[in-house]
Formats: C-alpha cells, structure tokens, sequence
C-alpha cells in the first residue's frame, strides 16, 4: 500500500491441490474495539465481501486459451510440449527449469529484442515475423484479438490508419526474471513495460505497464503465441490527465459563476438604490 500509494489491499493463502483457505488479510482493517469502523466501505473485508472484475485472473487462462485454439487445428500444429504443460499446469508445478547460463536464455532475448526494436520502429512485418500465427492477445485498451490477421489490423487502426490514435511509441521491456518453462518448448515471461506515447491529439504521456507472454518453439525458433498488456487502472497519466481537465473544468466553472453573481448584485444593488 505504502509502494503504490493504494487505498486499500488483500492477501489470500490457499493449498493449490485442494482450494483450502489457509490465511488471509484486507488492509485498512477494523479495529474491534471501534466497532463503528464496521460499516466504513474502505474496511470492508475484501477478500469475504469484496466484488471484483475478473481482470488479470484470465492471465492464467492464456495458456489454456492458446491450447485450445491449438487443439482445434490440424495435430502437427500442436506443440510437442503440450502434454507435458497440460500436466504441469495441473499439479502446479512448472517443468525442470534451464540453468540461468543456457543459452535458451539468450533465444528469448533475441526474440525480446526483435519484438521490441519491430514496435519501436513500427515495423509490422517484423512484428508478425516473431508471433505464432495462432496468437492469443489482449491490448492496453483491453481489445482482444486472435492470429496475425487481427493483429495487422489492430496495428493499422492505432498507429497507421486515418484515423490513428497514437503518432509514436516508444517501449522498453524489462522481464522481472528469467523465463519460467514448461517442458522444453513452451516458456512463461512477465515484466515491466516503460512506455512513451505521443497521441494524434498532441497529448504525450509516459506510463509502466505491465506484461505477460507466452512463448512456443517451433521448427527451432521461438515465437510469441500470448500477450497480455495491461496499467494501473486506477493510478495512470491518462486518468492524472482527466482528473487535471476536471479540476480546471470546476475551476473556470465556479469563477463564470463567480462573475455572473457579481454581475447581478450589483445590478439589483442599483434597482434597490
């Protein structure tokens, strides 16, 4: 809470293998001995009363959402690692993990770098190059989408089309550690973002967001085949930039009013007189 500057936290502890509740936390809490911090809405326990969009949680169904789109095509499409990541994902338990030193760290580097340099540049054959021709995403504006084809035309809509809505972007990704496998051929990445826009509109802006890929080896190269890349919904430079207009809004507002009310007081000070 302290980190984020948040209103409010909670916490849950559960055994994977059987969904039992094993501790919990919500911060701000209740104090027993102010028993009217009861009905506080800010209090409220949000782990027993709290009601929430499902957000991130469909992060872990990316996965099984690639799977899926997988299992529906032809047989050989179906990466050789996916029994084995059915299987992990069920017990919880990730595959045997490569030595920080391998050099299928250095693979996933490349490919970071290429999808990176591709965005920056705004290179979308180069883009579509290092994806999966199957892949599951979902953008920072929330649209969600499925292959190369939607991906082209998310990409034309927001930084080519017409209408564009952002004139240049500027990312850096940054993994919060190395890539977590399962088997051999498939791998879990999740990071920071540290992104610079510049809107059509003129508005520049800079925000951390966050990411989530997963990534398949198929004929010896490694692709992207899930991306997930989502901010602070709550604490962004879009909402600060709202929140600002809003105040100046209410600002320039009360002093109209402020005038008109001069205005007529003085008109109905010279009636009276």
């Amino acid at each position: 809470m302290t980190r984020y500057e948040s209103k409010g936290a909670a916490g849950l502890v559960m055994d994977v293998r059987t969904g039992e509740m094993l501790a919990s936390v919500s911060l701000p809490g209740v104090d027993p001995a102010r028993p009217e911090e009861t009905v506080d809405p800010a209090r409220i326990d949000k782990i027993q009363g709290g009601t929430y969009e499902l957000g991130s949680v469909f992060k872990i169904l990316t996965i099984a959402m690639a799977g899926s789109a997988w299992a529906q095509g032809p047989a050989a499409e179906a990466p050789a690692a996916a029994p084995a990541v059915a299987a992990a994902l069920a017990n919880g338990v990730p595959a045997e993990q490569p030595a920080a030193d391998a050099p299928v760290h250095d693979e996933l580097r490349a490919l970071q770098k290429a999808m990176e340099d591709a965005l920056n540049a705004r290179d979308l054959d180069a883009l579509l190059a290092n994806v999966d021709d199957k892949l599951v995403f979902t953008a920072m504006n929330a649209e969600s989408g499925y292959g190369k084809d939607h991906v082209r035309n998310y990409f034309n809509k927001m930084l080519n089309g017409e209408k564009k809505i952002v004139e240049n972007i500027k990312v850096d990704f940054v993994p919060d550690a190395l890539a977590t496998f399962y088997g051999p051929d498939v791998a879990v990445s999740a990071g920071n973002a540290d992104s610079h826009y510049e809107l059509t509109n003129g508005m520049k802006f800079d925000v951390v967001a966050r990411w989530t890929a997963t990534l398949v080896r198929k004929d010896g190269r490694w692709l992207v085949a899930s991306f997930h890349y989502s901010t602070n919904m709550f604490k962004n430079p879009v909402l600060d930039a709202q929140r600002k207009w809003l105040l100046m809004a209410g600002g320039g507002v009360a002093l109209v009013l402020a005038i008109l009310g001069f205005i007529i007081g003085r008109k109905t000070g010279r009636r009276t007189g």
